[in-house]
């Protein structure tokens, strides 16, 4: 099954764990000025990541203070943005990014759960793929 292309799509929607990691690192401060109304790259992402799962394990058990809620994010943050970077990079979203200053071509990568007013999550985005999959009835 060939994996789908993003690389000539105009806007990108990460929603569900994506956003929420997103938020995560926006709290830890690896993000600066995270909005879920703005695009972000998959760069920033994706080093966001890279420096939350490099830091030492007793500095991030330190700054959530005991919060078991900030510990479960810090402890699945790490494989959420490796996970998230990869499917995006493979997908081609991130591709995009090195050429487009030559090109002008790069997909805009929204962190939400909503776009247009329109509540999306994975299950409603797997139904949409699926449905896609299998065609109209009576087709």
């Amino acid at each position: 099954k060939q994996f789908p292309s993003l690389a000539n799509a105009p806007v990108v929607y990460a929603t569900e764990n994506a956003l929420y990691t997103a938020k995560y690192f926006a709290k830890a401060e690896y993000l600066d000025g995270f909005d879920e109304a703005k695009p972000m790259t998959v760069t920033s992402f994706a080093t966001a990541g890279a420096a939350h799962c490099a830091r030492p394990w007793s500095d991030i058990e330190a700054r959530a203070h005991g919060d078991e809620g900030e510990l479960f994010n810090a402890r699945t943050s790490c494989f959420s943005s490796a996970l998230i970077s990869a499917f995006l990079e493979r997908a081609g979203a991130a591709g995009q990014e090195a050429d487009a200053g030559a090109s002008g071509v790069s997909p805009d990568v929204y962190f939400a759960n909503h776009a247009g007013g329109v509540s999306i999550e994975w299950a409603l985005g797997a139904l949409v793929l699926g449905a896609r999959e299998v065609g109209p009835a009576g087709a």
